[in-house]
C-alpha cells in the first residue's frame, strides 16, 4: 500500500456526524485512544482532565463537554478540534497531510516551517507583475549522484512563455553529467506537476533519496513506472519516494 493511501485510510476512521457532534467526538477520541493504546485513565492524567469526568462523557449519561475540555483532549491527544469533533472544515487531503507531517521528523519539520514562511514573503513582496519560482539546488555525490538538500534560490520566470508561467512551480539545477548531451550541468530545468499524465516528457523523481531524470511508461492496464535512465534500471511507481513533476522548460 502506498504511503498517501495509508494516511487516507487512517483519515477515513475518523467519524463526521453531522447531526450530532457529540457522536462524533466520542467516537473519535476512543479511536485516537485506542490507535496509541491509551487507557482512559492515561488521558485523564495527560489531559489534566478529572477521570470521574471522563468516564461521564463516554460511559455515563452526560451526553454535552465543555468546549474547554474538548480543547484539552485535542491537545493532550495532538491533533485539532477539527478531527476530534468531526466537524468535517478540514478536507480529506488536508487532514492526511496533518498525519503525515506529525510524524515526519523534526529536521523535515523546520524545513517545511522554512518553505511555508519563503514563500509567504516571496508571495507578499513580489510585484504581480512578475512570478518568481524556488529553484533547488541538490547535493552532488560521488560525482554524478544527485542527493535532495535544503538549497533553493529565487528565479523570475516572467518572461518566460506564458505556458511556462501558468504552469511552472519549481526549477532544479542539475548538477550531474549524467543526462548530456540533452541536458548538462547548470542547466535549470523548469518543472510543471499539474496531474496531467504526460507521458512523452521528462520526469524528476526522489529515489531513495535521489534525484533523477526518466521517462513514465505503461507498464500494464493499471500501472505504471519510470525508466531511470542514467541507472539502466526502472522502478514501480509505488516504489518511488516522490514525483517532483515533469519537465517544461530549460533555462541555460
Amino acid at each position: 500500500m502506498m504511503q498517501e493511501d495509508y494516511f487516507m485510510e487512517n483519515a477515513e476512521k475518523m467519524m463526521f456526524n453531522q447531526e450530532n457532534y457529540m457522536i462524533s467526538f466520542r467516537r473519535n477520541v476512543e479511536t485516537y485512544a485506542k490507535e496509541n493504546n491509551l487507557t482512559l485513565r492515561k488521558v485523564s492524567e495527560m489531559s489534566n482532565i478529572p477521570y470521574a469526568t471522563l468516564n461521564s462523557f463516554f460511559y455515563g449519561k452526560n451526553m454535552d463537554c465543555k468546549l474547554s475540555t474538548a480543547v484539552k483532549l485535542a491537545r493532550a491527544l495532538d491533533v485539532t478540534l477539527d478531527e476530534l469533533v468531526g466537524a468535517g472544515t478540514l478536507t480529506k487531503m488536508e487532514q492526511r497531510d496533518l498525519k503525515m507531517l506529525r510524524i515526519l521528523p523534526r529536521r523535515t519539520k523546520y524545513l517545511i516551517h522554512w518553505l511555508i514562511e519563503y514563500h509567504g514573503h516571496m508571495m507578499m513582496h513580489q510585484d504581480q507583475r512578475e512570478k518568481r519560482i524556488s529553484v533547488l539546488i541538490p547535493e552532488i555525490h560521488n560525482g554524478t549522484e544527485m542527493l535532495f538538500s535544503y538549497h533553493y534560490k529565487l528565479m523570475d520566470v516572467s518572461k518566460c512563455s506564458d505556458e511556462i508561467k501558468a504552469k511552472a512551480y519549481i526549477g532544479l539545477k542539475l548538477v550531474s553529467e549524467n543526462y548530456m548531451p540533452k541536458y548538462a550541468p547548470g542547466d535549470i530545468l523548469l518543472i510543471a506537476n499539474n496531474h496531467i499524465e504526460a507521458d512523452n516528457m521528462d520526469y524528476v523523481i526522489i529515489y531513495y533519496g535521489r534525484i533523477y531524470l526518466t521517462k513514465r511508461i505503461k507498464k500494464d492496464a493499471n500501472k505504471f513506472c519510470f525508466v531511470i535512465e542514467d541507472g539502466g534500471f526502472q522502478v514501480d511507481e509505488d516504489e518511488i519516494d516522490g514525483i517532483l513533476g515533469y519537465i517544461i522548460g530549460i533555462v541555460y
